[in-house]
């Protein structure tokens, strides 16, 4: 989760220290949770989900998580 932390803040084009100050953390501890998430609170993860508009999936997966499955043409007979 941490990597995809890092991911969607540069998919995002901010800096550390823009999402620290929409979130109310240091820059300090957006680096240190973008190294490492295990301590990260819901209420933190909530924030990310909103400020790059990603799922909690998103973030705790990756997009990769997401299959592609498709459409099967159904024809009347």
């Amino acid at each position: 989760m941490a990597e995809t932390l890092r991911t969607h803040r540069e998919r995002a084009k901010l800096t550390q220290k823009e999402v620290a100050e929409m979130i109310g953390v240091s820059p300090n501890t957006i680096n240190n949770w973008e190294k490492d998430s295990s301590n990260l609170k819901d209420f933190y993860t909530k924030k990310f989900m909103e400020i790059y508009k990603v799922t909690y999936d998103d973030i705790f997966l990756g997009k990769e998580h997401r299959i592609s499955v498709p459409l099967l043409n159904k024809h009347a007979s």
